[in-house]
């Protein structure tokens, strides 16, 4: 499966504030946004825009640090995945229902890897793209071993840094 970019309107920093707002209340984070709580667009985001990109994590407090962030860079099309009960399986399964066309895929999950789940979407001839998206270098080698080329730093003092890797990276792949 080709993905291809539709060029849509960019969001407003209403329809922006919006849509933080309710991926905010998707990981049960009560968290009034206003418009001008929303980041500035950001030179080098260019390749996220209109991407469907899933960030997994087992951590909400690393999670909502990246929602504006993410929200802004594909204007409106990031969703978050929280790991907490859901074991490989399931988690494979709900990621692969969203649909979407990028996985940052953290590597240290509650009861397995991000390795782990990143074969098996392979395996489940996943299009898409998988990055490994941690803040552990070691981490790395284990997602080459399971097929992932890409691996890009976690920052959750710079989200903003981390959120430019990525979109150099699919940059750099497409």
């Amino acid at each position: 499966m080709v993905f291809e970019k539709e060029n849509l309107p960019d969001l407003n920093p209403e329809q922006l504030a919006a849509k933080i707002q309710a991926a905010y209340a998707s990981l049960d984070y009560p968290m009034e946004v206003s418009p001008n709580e929303v980041p500035e667009k950001f030179e080098g985001f260019e390749p996220l825009r209109d991407r469907k990109v899933v960030m997994v994590d087992d951590g909400k407090f690393i999670l909502t640090a990246f929602v504006p962030e993410l929200m802004v860079a594909t204007n409106g099309n990031a969703e978050f995945i929280e790991q907490s009960e859901q074991d490989a399986q399931q988690l494979t399964d709900n990621i692969l229902s969203r649909n979407p066309e990028i996985v940052l895929m953290d590597y240290s999950l509650k009861s397995m890897t991000g390795s782990t789940v990143a074969k098996m979407l392979t395996e489940k001839k996943f299009q898409g793209i998988i990055i490994g998206f941690s803040n552990n270098s070691d981490s790395n080698s284990e997602f080459q071993k399971a097929g992932v080329t890409k691996t890009a730093f976690k920052s959750i003092s710079n989200p903003r840094d981390s959120v430019l890797e990525v979109a150099n990276l699919i940059g750099a792949k497409n």
